[in-house]
């Protein structure tokens, strides 16, 4: 969720970790999924990264046929994917 503080981003990825890290979670893909999320964490909580990402982001939002479209649209769908049922008040399963 955007405007979550390092806390909050901190507190999900923890909880996230507990169910998905591939020594605890057995399934078929959960390396892949595990990879993802620290990704995902390793830009949130990296300002620079974070303010890169977002402005590819939003140039990528304006040209339906640049490269960043696709960049936008695969980690936009990451970022939901692995972060569905966060919330920034509970962690996982709001």
């Amino acid at each position: 969720e955007r405007g979550a503080t390092q806390v909050q981003i901190k507190r999900a990825y923890r909880k996230l970790a507990l169910k998905d890290h591939p020594d605890i979670n057995k399934a078929p893909k959960a390396k892949e999924r595990w990879k993802d999320i620290s990704l995902a964490y390793d830009l949130l909580v990296d300002p620079e990264k974070l303010q890169s990402w977002e402005r590819a982001r939003q140039e990528a939002a304006t040209r339906d046929d640049s490269p960043g479209h696709m960049f936008n649209n695969t980690l936009g769908a990451m970022f939901d994917t692995l972060f569905e049922g966060v919330t920034l008040e509970s962690g996982i399963g709001g």
